[in-house]
C-alpha cells in the first residue's frame, strides 16, 4: 500500500508539487538513485554528488526551507524526528524503594518520494525536530524523580516524522520508560526505551534492527534502590542504525554512586541514520546519583538518571538527540 501526502503549502492554497509517496513500512525505500540510497548507507556526503545529484541536508534544529534545485525530476524526502529525554530519578527514605529514571523513547523515521515538475515551488518549508530534554535532577528528599519531555516532530511541508517520548516520572514503584512514537503513515517507529528496576541492573534499550534500519536507540535506564538499601548500576542505551550495515554504539551504563556514564556515539557526517541511546547512571545510595547520558545524533533517547537516597541527589536525565531532514534530487 503507498500512501499520498501531500507536501506543503504554498501562498494562495495548496502547492501543485503533487504528492510526497510514502514508502512500505518494513521495505526498502523507493529511492531514486544511487547516490540516493548512498545518503542511507553512509557511501555519500552531503551536497552535489558527481555533478548529477542535489542533497540538501539539514541537521540544526528550527524552520528552514527546501530550495528547488535547478534541474532534477525526482526527489527523495528522508526525515527523522527527535528521541525523547530520559527521567531523573526518586529520592527515597532508607529502606523505601527508589526506582532510577526510565529512558526516553527513540523517534520515527519517514521517507519518501515526489516528482518534480514547472508546479514545484521554489520552495518547501521544513522543521527539523528538537530532542526532548531529561528531567530535572531530584534535590528534595522523599520526592518522586521529574520526566523527560517529548522530543519535535520533524517535517517537510506536511510530510512528518514522529517523535520519541520522555520517559514518566519514577516513584516508588516503577520508572518507566518512554516508547517510540510511530506517528502517522510513518515507514519506522523509533526504538523503545528501558525501564528502571531496583531487583537487578536494567536491561538493554531497544537498538535499531531490520525492522527499524535508520531509528536512533531507545535510553538506558536509571538504576534502582530496593527496600534492603542495595543500589543498582544503570542500563546501557540501545544502539542506533544507518541503512543495513552498521549500527552506532549505546552509550553505556554507570556504576552506582557517580559512576561515569558511556558516551552514545553520532553517525557520521554525511550519514542519515540514527545515533546510540543515552546510558543511564547508577544509584546513588551513599553519593549522589549522576546524569543520565545525552543521545547520540540523530533521534535517540537520553537516558535516565538513578535513584537516591534521602541526602542525595538523583542527577538530571539524559537529553534525547534531535532530529535530521535530508532531501535529495536527481
Amino acid at each position: 500500500m503507498m500512501v499520498h501526502l501531500t507536501v506543503g503549502v504554498a501562498s494562495g492554497g495548496m502547492s501543485k508539487v503533487g504528492t510526497v509517496k510514502a514508502d512500505v513500512p518494513g521495505l526498502v525505500p523507493a529511492l531514486p538513485a544511487v547516490a540516493a540510497q548512498d545518503v542511507l548507507n553512509g557511501a555519500g556526503a552531503w551536497g552535489t554528488v558527481n555533478g548529477s545529484f542535489d542533497v540538501q541536508a539539514f541537521t540544526i534544529p528550527g524552520a528552514n526551507n527546501w530550495s528547488k534545485p535547478t534541474r532534477g525530476t525526482v526527489m527523495t524526502v528522508l526525515l527523522m524526528g527527535g528521541g525523547g529525554g530520559g527521567a531523573s530519578g526518586r529520592v527515597s527514605a532508607t529502606n523505601v524503594a527508589a526506582f532510577g529514571g526510565g529512558g526516553g523513547g527513540s523517534a520515527g523515521v519517514n521517507t519518501g518520494h515526489s516528482a518534480i515538475n514547472s508546479d514545484t515551488p521554489a520552495s518547501v518549508a521544513l522543521t527539523v525536530a528538537s530532542g526532548g530534554g531529561g528531567g530535572a535532577a531530584q534535590t528534595v528528599n522523599s520526592t518522586n524523580g521529574n520526566a523527560g519531555s517529548n522530543g519535535g516532530s520533524s517535517s517537510f511541508g506536511v510530510f512528518a516524522a514522529g517523535y520519541g517520548y520522555g520517559a514518566a516520572i519514577p516513584t516508588t514503584a516503577s520508572g518507566v520508560c518512554g516508547i517510540g512514537n510511530p506517528g502517522v503513515s510513518i515507514m519506522h517507529g523509533g526504538c523503545t526505551g528501558a525501564n528502571s528496576s531496583t531487583a537487578a541492573t536494567p536491561t538493554t534499550a531497544t537498538s535499531a534492527s531490520a525492522s527499524v534500519p535508520f531509528a536512533g536507540g531507545g535510553g538506558g535506564a536509571g538504576g534502582g534502590i530496593n527496600t534492603s538499601n542495595v543500589g543498582r548500576a544503570g542500563g546501557n542505551g540501545g544502539a542506533g542504525g544507518f541503512g543495513w550495515i552498521s549500527v552506532q554504539t549505546a552509550g553505556t551504563g554507570g556504576a552506582i554512586n557517580g559512576g561515569a556514564v558511556g558516551a552514545a556515539t553520532s553517525v557520521a557526517a554525511g550519514v542519515f541514520g540514527g545515533g546510540g541511546g543515552g546510558g543511564g547512571s547508577g544509584a546513588g545510595v551513599t553519593a549522589n546519583s549522576v546524569a543520565g547520558g545525552n543521545g547520540g545524533n540523530y533521534g535517540s533517547g537520553g537516558g535516565g538518571s538513578g535513584g537516591a537516597r534521602d541526602g542525595y541527589d538523583s542527577g538530571k536525565g539524559g537529553d534525547g538527540a534531535g532530529g535530521i531532514v535530508v532531501v535529495v534530487t536527481v
